[in-house]
């Protein structure tokens, strides 16, 4: 009993971290959101304002050219390096405009440097000449490329619906993973009060909720699955029923399938999820 006590403890540790997870509010959100400091105008470079992430598309197109000047540098192919230099110089220029808020993170004086080490002929100069122009870079990336990453390239979770297999309702993604965390810690709670009817029950709601749950992660993902809901955890779901049945139920093995679906499934998707959504929430306030 203490090996199933421990094993229910984990699990239930390891699921109770979508709960505090999606214990933000709504309403807190949407106020976190209200007080980003991102500007305005960058909303237009990114969908849906725009058919792509046309802000980060520019800022490959700038850096392609200044790593050609360090490629054509190493050569020893100067004349295509000062063209590099000129392809980046107007691509620098037309990117600083974009965003009117950001246009002092966007100084001249690094590229004029660059410029003049070109002229110059020497190396160690070029070299040190991009090596500032990439701290000049690096001066506006701390600050806000998190932020954009996490307002334009991640997804909201409070934004998400669920359809509940069980009641045939929908609700909000928060409440549907406490329903599921209900049905799953339910099971071990059940078994160790001796209830395996119970736990049946909660395991058949367990069940369908997380089948359900597979198709919730192509809200943001556009490819197929394969950790934390696939055949494997899938395959831990079924041992637990095929345990339950048994005549005489080993309620150490239930438990150990239950970590194992708590350390392979909920917490090693917690440990990707939960810091990128923390960190959104923390980068917005």
């Amino acid at each position: 009993m203490k090996k199933f006590t421990l094993a229910l403890t984990v699990t239930i540790f390891a699921v109770l971290v979508v709960v505090a997870l999606n214990g933000i509010s709504c309403q807190q959100q949407s106020e976190v959101k209200a007080a980003a400091s991102l500007p305005a105008s960058l909303d237009s470079h990114y969908p849906p304002a725009a058919p792509g992430p046309i802000y980060l598309f520019s800022m490959h197109e700038m850096a392609d050219p200044l790593s050609g000047v360090a490629v054509d540098l190493l050569e020893g192919d100067p004349a295509d390096a000062r063209v590099n230099f000129e392809g980046f110089k107007v691509k620098y220029v037309e990117v600083s405009k974009m965003v009117p808020e950001w246009e002092s993170y966007y100084p001249m004086a690094p590229v004029d440097q660059l410029a003049a080490a070109l002229e110059s002929g020497d190396p160690g100069q070029v070299m040190g000449a991009i090596d500032n122009i990439g701290k000049t870079c690096n001066n506006c990336h701390y600050r806000y490329m998190v932020p954009v990453q996490h307002k334009y390239h991640w997804g909201d979770f409070d934004i998400l619906t669920v359809s509940d297999p069980v009641t045939g309702s929908d609700y909000p993604f928060a409440v549907f993973k406490h329903m599921m965390e209900t049905d799953m810690v339910g099971i071990g709670i059940d078994m160790g009060q001796g209830q395996r009817e119970n736990a049946l029950d909660r395991l058949n709601g367990f069940e369908q909720r997380f089948t359900a749950f597979r198709e919730v992660c192509a809200a943001c993902h556009d490819s197929e699955r394969k950790y934390y809901v696939d055949e494997s955890v899938t395959a831990m779901i079924a041992g637990i029923r095929a345990k339950l049945n048994e005549v005489t139920v080993d309620p150490g093995a239930v438990g150990q399938l239950l970590q194992g679906i708590g350390q392979e499934s909920c917490f090693k998707c917690h440990l990707v999820h939960t810091p990128a959504a923390y960190a959104k929430y923390q980068a917005a306030r």
